[in-house]
């Protein structure tokens, strides 16, 4: 863990609020592999594995989880988000800074395993070599497939090289807890064609991979995420688009952490 400077002022964060469609309201929504759907709620189920008391959390992706040299990405609004509600946790990853330089703050964990341009395949051709230079992580929280889709790549191409990324994770935890994401759209539509088609190929492809010892959950970071007004670039998240893909991993984590 790169311990953030204002942990001891974790109280005074509140937790982030939704944001969303166009007009900035978001509705999460979640689905729990080989459970059915989710009512959105975040409560009213057990941690599918046992937690020790201090859980370590791997972000990973591409550079919309490492952040740019002028955003932090999600992660920050997740770190204090967390905090605030009592969690006892600790980011970790091969990398501690972001896509482009050191991140812009300095009052959250960075440790995450986010890389810039990476598609799934690259990722999981070097994960193993980093999954082994830090503590091993108890969830994953994956959001991939950017790249992918950009450099031609079909949904089958992507759901395959998901696989070998979690046969990795596997192979270090075999009772890791993955929470994989369907990926943001961009503002140019072809993109975000591409990247729907992706996301409805996930719930067979989660349900099939999940077991009970390493649980798959599927969150929907597409849902009301407004490319227009919740990016500047077209392609990486804003403030506002930070704190709604927060909200959306927070709600799939509380039950998870037993936090109220």
């Amino acid at each position: 863990m790169r311990a953030c400077q204002f942990c001891s002022m974790a109280a005074a964060f509140a937790c982030v609020a939704c944001g969303g469609n166009d007009d900035g309201e978001r509705d999460p929504r979640m689905t729990l592999s080989g459970g059915g759907d989710d009512d959105g709620s975040g409560h009213g189920e057990a941690p599918p594995a046992m937690l020790g008391p201090l859980v370590r959390i791997c972000p990973m992706g591409d550079s919309i989880t490492a952040g740019t040299g002028e955003t932090a990405s999600y992660r920050r609004p997740l770190w204090k988000s967390l905090l605030a509600l009592g969690a006892n946790v600790d980011f970790v990853g091969s990398m501690d800074d972001n896509n482009t330089g050191p991140p812009p703050f300095d009052d959250y964990d960075w440790d995450n395993e986010g890389h810039g341009g990476y598609r799934a395949d690259q990722l999981a051709d070097r994960l193993p070599e980093w999954i082994v230079t830090y503590p091993t992580p108890d969830i994953v929280l994956l959001h991939i497939g950017t790249n992918d889709l950009l450099q031609g790549d079909k949904a089958d191409d992507v759901l395959a090289d998901i696989d070998r990324l979690l046969a990795v994770m596997r192979g270090k935890n075999p009772r890791v807890i993955v929470i994989m994401a369907r990926i943001i759209g961009m503002t140019t539509q072809q993109f975000t064609d591409k990247a729907r088609s992706l996301n409805e190929a996930m719930p067979a492809f989660v349900a099939s991979r999940a077991t009970s010892a390493s649980p798959l959950y599927l969150v929907d970071q597409m849902a009301g995420f407004s490319p227009a007004t919740m990016t500047d670039d077209g392609t990486h998240p804003n403030e506002a688009g930070e704190r709604a893909m927060a909200e959306v991993w927070l709600a799939r984590l509380r039950p998870l952490l037993s936090l109220e």
